[in-house]
């Protein structure tokens, strides 16, 4: 009867000890929510972000917390991106929120602050960091027209004409470009700017084709952006060039041999991992490296000892997929650089 009783007194003991193993004393659950566009245009941006996310989560080794993603769907719309972080914030009760496009970002920035929880936003607006709580880890506006400026002046262009979708971060891009042209040796013969309903396009770029640019800037997404190019192509124009669009066009052949700005790449492993990890999902390099880099900038804070905010501020550079991420402290943001890239048989690749 006692060898019995001592059995059963180490077995409990046994169990007690695994039980306290697995349940730390400190573990948290970290809940992250994150806003992006799924369905519609644009859907390759944020579908891309949100498996890179769902990487970053896998990659992330041994952590003192556990971490948990709740992904919104907000269709590209600016309300839906704001009842998106109203649910996270208010019945998700999420710790930090990660928007994917300018758009999410403006929407979710506000709310975001009031509840007084981190946000960063792989977008372009910069407002988006000027918030208590918003940050922004993106490849900047002034950045990447200065880059894709830089390399029009080496192709010896002189005249561009700019044809370009209404949209937060497009339009700051574009009013970057005409900014700046005029130290490049670069004019703006011409310039348009339409609603993503606008489907007719042949008058606007037989005005652009009279103003004789010598390239074409198309800022557009899809489908504006195959619809658009094809009228210029019947119409002889075909020196065309953009930011980070021709990577995510529904029809990449279509800009086969066209050079384009888009974030730097550090290592093209990650891309592998990537499409071996979710083959049916189209890799874009635009939010696949800094979605991933948010997550794991965020896990690294709140395994930190430092309260969130605090150490977002006081991270002046991360290496992260995109390379090194610079931060001029309590700016709120993570500067991405910026690389030059083509269409090869189909495909997005880095050339610079």
């Amino acid at each position: 009867m006692k060898k019995t009783f001592f059995i059963v007194v180490i077995l409990i003991f046994l169990v007690l000890g695994v039980y306290t193993i697995s349940n730390k004393p400190n573990e948290k659950e970290i809940k992250i929510g994150v806003v992006a566009t799924l369905e519609g245009p644009g859907s390759i941006f944020g579908k891309s972000a949100v498996k890179s996310i769902e990487l970053a989560q896998k990659e992330l080794g041994s952590t003192k917390n556990t971490y948990r993603i709740i992904v919104e769907d907000d269709t590209g719309n600016a309300a839906k991106s704001a009842s998106a972080a109203q649910k996270l914030i208010n019945i998700d009760k999420v710790d930090a929120i990660i928007s994917v496009s300018s758009l999410a970002g403006n929407a979710v920035k506000p709310i975001a602050e009031e509840a007084g929880i981190p946000h960063i936003s792989n977008s372009s607006d910069l407002s988006i960091a000027k918030t208590k709580t918003g940050f922004v880890l993106s490849v900047l506006p002034d950045d990447e027209s200065v880059r894709w400026l830089k390399e029009a002046q080496s192709k010896g262009i002189k005249g561009v004409a700019i044809l370009s979708q209404n949209n937060p971060g497009v339009n700051i891009t574009m009013e970057n470009i005409v900014k700046n042209a005029a130290d490049y040796g670069i004019t703006i013969v011409y310039e348009e700017k339409f609603d993503p309903q606008n489907r007719d396009f042949k008058t606007s770029v037989a005005k652009a084709k009279n103003s004789k640019p010598d390239l074409y800037m198309i800022a557009m997404f899809p489908p504006l952006l195959e619809i658009v190019t094809k009228e210029l192509f019947d119409q002889g124009q075909t020196n065309i060039s953009s930011y980070a669009m021709f990577g995510a066009s529904t029809d990449p052949k279509m800009f086969e041999g066209k050079w384009y700005t888009d974030a730097n790449l550090k290592d093209m492993d990650f891309v592998k991992r990537f499409e071996l990890s979710f083959p049916d999902t189209r890799f874009n390099v635009r939010t696949a490296p800094a979605s991933y880099d948010i997550l794991k900038l965020l896990v690294k804070g709140f395994e930190s000892d430092t309260e969130i905010m605090d150490f977002l501020n006081s991270q002046t550079s991360y290496v992260g997929q995109s390379g090194d991420l610079k931060q001029e402290k309590d700016t709120h943001v993570f500067r991405v650089p910026v690389g030059i890239w083509t269409i090869k048989d189909g495909k997005a690749l880095i050339v610079k």
